[in-house]
């Protein structure tokens, strides 16, 4: 998101006020999903995708992205990962919440 600002702002595509950075709370980087409780989405995403709970706190304990997270937390558990899933788990949390 950085760069893409850096981008956008170097070839006059945008002014310094059209653009926002979006931020969580204590991380580096992070995605727009970082920012939804997860309660809101959870149960979902372990019907649609066969995982389980986080009983080893993969995805709560750890400062990465979100997608980073749930990566692991998919390979920790005989899952396959890649982008056309990653694209897939991003619309469930989207559908969640705008329910």
């Amino acid at each position: 998101g950085r760069q893409e600002r850096l981008d956008l702002l170097n070839e006059g595509n945008a002014i310094e006020t059209e653009v926002t950075l979006l931020n969580c709370a204590g991380m580096k980087n992070s995605e727009l999903e970082d920012c939804f409780d997860k309660t809101v989405y959870w149960d979902q995403l372990q019907k649609k995708f066969n995982i389980t709970q986080d009983v080893n706190n993969i995805f709560d304990n750890n400062n990465a992205k979100w997608s980073d997270r749930l990566k692991n937390l998919f390979i920790s558990q005989g899952q396959t990962w890649d982008d056309k899933i990653e694209e897939r788990a991003k619309t469930v949390v989207a559908d969640c919440v705008i329910d």
